[in-house]
């Protein structure tokens, strides 16, 4: 299923095809062009390269940015342009949700009362700073109980603990 408001559609052959607009017909139909990857992201990347590159591409794109206008007055034919600024939309992030001091203490004191591995790990998390590949990677040998330490490795993801 192709991702909304790209143009970016999966064919029944397994392909994806990118679709631009070039132009516009003299009925007012827009004009497409078809681009076409073995993934969703190559066919982002040919539609990107084409939409920057390609003046056959841009040609639509330079006619919305600079629209041209004609005026007749009497016999005289007056053409201009108007130079007019289209900004991409900035992306918005969700805004990261952070437990307060008072959700963490309740959190911490649960932990206490009902021990378990994987509230050991969110307290370490939570509490260390460990991240989840780091945590996922740790092992018993990684932990220094007589001097109060643990050792992580910090190229360790999720998929690599053994």
């Amino acid at each position: 299923m192709g991702r909304r408001g790209e143009n970016i559609r999966k064919r029944k052959d397994g392909r994806w095809e990118a679709r631009i607009i070039t132009g516009y017909a003299p009925d007012g139909n827009a004009k497409y062009r078809s681009l076409y990857g073995r993934t969703y992201l190559e066919a982002k990347e040919k539609r990107n390269d084409c939409l920057s590159n390609s003046p056959g591409c841009q040609k639509h794109y330079a006619a919305v940015r600079q629209p041209a206008r004609k005026i007749t007055v009497g016999q005289q034919h007056y053409s201009f342009t108007v130079e007019s600024k289209i900004f991409a939309p900035k992306s918005r992030r969700p805004r990261m949700k952070v437990l307060s001091r008072k959700e963490q203490a309740k959190l911490e004191q649960y932990f206490c009362q009902h021990p378990d591995p994987v509230g050991l790990g969110i307290l370490t998390a939570l509490y260390g700073g460990v991240r989840i590949g780091e945590l996922c990677a740790l092992k018993w040998g990684d932990i220094y109980f007589d001097n109060g330490t643990v050792r992580l490795d910090p190229s360790a993801g999720p998929d690599n603990h053994s």
